[in-house]
């Protein structure tokens, strides 16, 4: 059976790799296939401008059109100061109230153990500082 033959036409161009990924994402989850052109140039840290291009099949160029129109008014209408990005999964089942305290405790502990350490490798350094210190001034003071 032929293959119909695949003409890709360009949906947009963005100035970032990670922009087009998300793009092209979305657009795969809405079974649009698309790829994207252009990575090394936009990549380049010599301040020169580039574009990464989103290309799809030209037959569903109208839908993938309509996809990033929505995607874009999606991402618009989101108010990321008021979203809680924070993954809540790990903080127990449903109905555990003291999972987050636990967790709360469980960092405390952490960070206590991190200071006492750190107080450890300071007092450690101090300690052959002095010794340093007192060899130097007993050579100085005997020469």
């Amino acid at each position: 059976m032929a293959q119909a033959e695949l003409t890709l036409a360009k949906l947009t161009s963005v100035p970032t790799e990670m922009e087009a990924g998300i793009i092209v994402a979305e657009l795969e989850e809405h079974g649009i296939r698309a790829t994207m052109t252009g990575i090394h140039t936009a990549n380049f840290r010599a301040e020169a401008p580039g574009q990464v291009s989103v290309l799809v099949d030209s037959r569903d160029l109208d839908l993938a059109r309509a996809t990033l129109v929505a995607l874009r008014l999606g991402q618009q209408q989101i108010d990321w100061s008021k979203e809680d990005l924070i993954d809540h999964d790990d903080e127990g089942e449903e109905g555990d109230e003291a999972s987050p305290t636990r967790w709360k405790t469980w960092r405390r502990i952490c960070l206590f153990l991190v200071a006492v350490y750190l107080i450890w490798v300071a007092a450690g350094t101090l300690g052959q500082m002095a010794v340093f210190l007192w060899d130097v001034g007993r050579s100085l003071i005997g020469s």
